[in-house]
């Protein structure tokens, strides 16, 4: 039976309606299809939700195995956003390692709840963003990635 009561004062300035004013200075996506692999149904759920509002199209999977799967059945990734840590024995650097056997120019941004050292097997000039990441970071990691080498045949597109 505790109310708690909380009074904050108003504002003068007007609260503005829509996105807000993060949405207008954020890059945006272009349509780009991001495969999403992340084991927790919760922060994939949430990193879905994050993609599209930054104008993604997101293709989310639980581990390697469907995130394999999901390639050879045609799908044409702009860029992979991994969790490191995978169930099923095979990391996201082992994954992507293995994908790029297939697809040479597949472009890659990792996550991680673990230390960069911790995290292990990534190389340098692959982006990696802490969990939990805010979405400003998340939408500057990945048009910066994306836009790297733009010129280039991107993903899947170079399947052999």
């Amino acid at each position: 039976g505790t109310t708690v009561r909380l009074y904050l004062p108003r504002s003068a300035v007007a609260a503005e309606k829509g996105r807000g004013v993060d949405a207008k200075i954020l890059p945006r996506g272009k349509g780009e299809t991001i495969l999403l692999i992340e084991d927790d149904p919760d922060v994939r759920t949430l990193t879905v939700k994050l993609l599209e509002s930054l104008e993604y199209r997101a293709v989310a999977v639980a581990d390697s195995d469907n995130a394999s799967d999901v390639l050879a059945a045609g799908l044409v990734a702009d860029l992979v956003l991994s969790d490191v840590v995978l169930p099923g024995g095979t990391s996201g650097p082992e994954f992507i390692e293995n994908a790029r056997l297939h697809y040479p120019n597949l472009k890659v941004v990792f996550m991680s709840g673990y230390t960069s050292e911790a995290a292990g097997g990534i190389g340098r000039d692959t982006p990696l963003i802490d969990k939990p990441f805010q979405r400003r970071e998340l939408a500057h990691v990945l048009r910066e990635t994306l836009d790297r080498g733009a010129a280039s045949a991107t993903g899947a597109s170079s399947r052999p």
